[in-house]
């Protein structure tokens, strides 16, 4: 598999720096723009996640969808499928990190989710899960480790399927003013379920935060996200296991109680099927 990020595909504007973390799977571009600048129009073959940590008060994005005008907060992201013509410019400094992942990467953990690929460029949130990844991603232990393929790969794999799952749960939020009268919030339920993973959380439970039968609960939750209460339960299970497997004081089987796993054989199997790699491989690959 070739590099993600080879020669630039334009000069860089002056007073912006780019420092980038490579593998054949997923490159990190730490991008420092001193003042106010723009990226001309251009395409990658690989898909490309940009956030900006510390937020950004003014955008210009220009894509093969249209332009968009908007402030960024930390937690926003934009995802530019591979393909996608765009550019970009803003008026102040900014600091902003690309996240390159291998498209190939992208469509195994969109065809596993059954998700459509975006088109275009599209703007969702990230939960808090997720900002955890993206922190611990960017610490200096886990960019030296890039060039080791088997820790790359899974990486870029847990990546992928935590960003393309909050894109969905964003999506779900964000669809517009047609909305069904039962159609509820899933920040609320998604809150209950991080603050009560140990627990056996039932769909009883979650319909009745929402004041509705478990029957109607489950009919709209799934039109509203495209995913069952019970996976959507799993994927929160999971996310938080990720953040907490590289705590090496912890055993594994802490981590499965921790996150509502009944033992640490159905932790294993529900995290290799979802991640494609054992919570002790990968373990082993940020240990070793």
């Amino acid at each position: 598999m070739e590099l993600l990020i080879g020669k630039a595909e334009f000069k860089k504007p002056r007073g912006h720096h780019v420092t980038t973390h490579r593998s054949p799977y997923l490159t990190f571009a730490i991008r420092q723009s001193e003042h106010a600048n723009q990226v001309p129009f251009h395409k990658h073959e690989y898909d490309e996640f940009i956030f900006s940590p510390s937020g950004l008060d003014y955008l210009h994005w220009s894509s093969d969808g249209g332009v968009v005008e908007c402030a960024l907060s930390s937690t926003t992201l934009l995802w530019t499928p591979a393909g996608v013509k765009h550019a970009a410019s803003w008026r102040t400094a900014w600091y902003s990190v690309g996240i390159l992942l291998s498209s190939e990467i992208v469509r195994e953990q969109l065809l596993a989710g059954k998700i459509l690929r975006p088109t275009n460029t599209v703007f969702f949130e990230a939960g808090r899960d997720l900002q955890k990844l993206l922190q611990l991603s960017l610490g200096e232990s886990w960019l030296s480790r890039l060039s080791e393929p088997g820790f790359a790969r899974s990486l870029a794999t847990l990546l992928s399927a935590e960003l393309i799952d909050a894109y969905r749960i964003s999506s779900a939020c964000n669809r517009g003013t047609r909305r069904p009268a039962e159609e509820f919030s899933l920040e609320t339920l998604s809150a209950f379920i991080d603050e009560n993973l140990a627990q056996d959380v039932s769909v009883k439970e979650l319909a009745q935060l929402v004041h509705l039968s478990p029957f109607h609960f489950s009919r709209v939750f799934k039109a509203q996200t495209g995913s069952s209460p019970y996976r959507f339960i799993l994927n929160r299970r999971l996310a938080r296991a990720v953040i907490l497997l590289p705590q090496f004081d912890l055993a594994i089987d802490d981590i499965a109680k921790q996150v509502g796993f009944l033992s640490a054989a159905s932790f294993t199997k529900a995290f290799k099927k979802t991640y494609g790699i054992t919570p002790g491989k990968y373990r082993d690959n940020l240990n070793s």
